[in-house]
């Protein structure tokens, strides 16, 4: 059985009440602040550009199983 939404939102609340780390709590901060847009528009062109290349490259079959990607670079 899953938790539901609004349980979820508790624990976490419970949990931020006991963070005394100062940089954490501002990385919180800025993920709250920085969740009302769209991340798309904070890359650069380039960024934007190779990920349109990759979803290119998808779409005409041009990939690699991850786990065979893994393997191959792990040792």
């Amino acid at each position: 059985m899953s938790v539901s939404l609004e349980t979820r939102k508790f624990n976490i609340i419970e949990q931020l009440v006991g963070i005394q780390d100062e940089t954490i709590i501002l990385q919180i901060e800025n993920l709250v602040q920085n969740d009302t847009g769209d991340w798309w528009d904070d890359l650069t062109e380039t960024q934007q550009a190779s990920i349109h290349r990759g979803v290119q490259q998808l779409g005409e079959g041009k990939s690699v199983d991850y786990r065979k990607f893994i393997n191959t670079y792990k040792n």
